[in-house]
């Protein structure tokens, strides 16, 4: 966990709420990370980013109305956190929109200490005002990310926004989330323009493409449509063999898929227990002892299921372990086993 290993932990990304209370709004909002207890939600501490710059640190912030922003990032083999938004100080009007210009930023956090850097700014996703929805990582000094236009582009850590971002991938133009799995990097996408055939879930080129591909790999038989967060895991295997997922146009929830004889098949719904049944935005799964504990985070909360062995096809409803505050509203989620 991020207490220095006192038990698992998880970590939610959090907008607002605005001072004054007023509504969230498509004008930038302070972002708080709050860490919880991954057994019971307990609230461990806050960690608040840089509202203005500072001591080389951008201001960070995320469209206060943009579900799709704010995805969650954690690289074990580094320790880090990550999520991309904005340099720009809350109530900034439009912060993603062209008029704004306000330029990207990486926000690194080290999981053991709380200790934040947004001193990574590009122009990545600038021209035209598109969200910036998620960024991935390895190692902390390089970084993939992605935008609701523009595809997948790569920056190095302390980047200014004079550095030129590299292109990685734009074949398919508007994705959601960027995420390193099993060593090769893999995204989402709502869009089927520029995907023919191939699943919205899919890997982009081989391992971590530092320059442009137009090469990516689907999920075959995967079947849905509109794809938002997403984890990958093996499971009694050394690849990556099962898949937790949310989708706007399916079911409230998330499902589970696994392979079967070389095709991604269904396992699973994960929908009970989640308040309203809403859908969920952003999915974060991790092995926890002999167990996949998997969180489902809806803009008023996260709920928590254990897939008992990893090999559940009949899950019991899932506890609410954490609920954001009036005015507030979840966005990504991770897991610090």
């Amino acid at each position: 966990g991020t207490d220095g290993g006192v038990g698992p932990s998880f970590v939610v990304v959090r907008v607002g709420p605005n001072d004054g209370g007023a509504a969230l709004s498509s004008a930038a909002a302070a972002v708080v990370l709050e860490v919880r207890s991954l057994a019971t939600g307990a609230l461990e501490r806050t960690i608040v980013l840089p509202t203005a710059q500072s001591s080389g640190n951008a201001a960070f912030a995320l469209n206060g109305a943009s579900t799709s922003e704010g995805a969650l990032y954690y690289s074990a083999s580094s320790g880090h956190l990550v999520l991309a938004g904005y340099d720009a100080v809350p109530g900034t009007a439009s912060v993603n929109g062209a008029a704004s210009a306000r330029n990207r930023v990486v926000a690194r956090i080290v999981a053991s200490t709380g200790a934040v850097d947004t001193s990574t700014v590009t122009s990545a996703f600038l021209n035209g005002g598109p969200n910036v929805r998620s960024v991935t990582t390895v190692n902390g000094t390089e970084y993939w990310l992605a935008g609701s236009s523009g595809g997948v582009k790569h920056v190095v850590h302390g980047a200014t926004p004079t550095s030129t971002p590299t292109d990685i991938f734009t074949t398919v133009s508007n994705m959601r989330v960027v995420r390193v799995e099993g060593g090769n990097l893999f995204g989402s996408t709502g869009s089927a323009t520029g995907l023919g055939t191939n699943s919205r879930i899919f890997q982009i080129g081989t391992g971590l493409p530092q320059m442009m591909t137009t090469q990516f790999q689907g999920l075959p038989g995967f079947p849905l449509q509109n794809p938002q967060g997403f984890s990958l895991l093996p499971v009694g295997s050394s690849s990556l063999n099962t898949l937790y997922t949310a989708d706007s146009t399916t079911d409230a929830g998330m499902r589970k898929y696994v392979v079967d004889g070389g095709s991604w098949v269904e396992a699973a719904q994960l929908f009970a227990g989640i308040p309203d049944q809403t859908s969920c935005n952003q999915v974060a799964a991790s092995h926890v002892g002999a167990d996949v504990i998997v969180l489902c985070a809806t803009a008023t909360s996260v709920v928590r299921f254990v897939d008992t062995g990893g090999t559940l096809t009949n899950f019991a409803a899932g506890s609410v372990v954490a609920t954001a505050p009036a005015g507030g509203a979840y966005r990504g989620v991770a897991i610090i086993p």
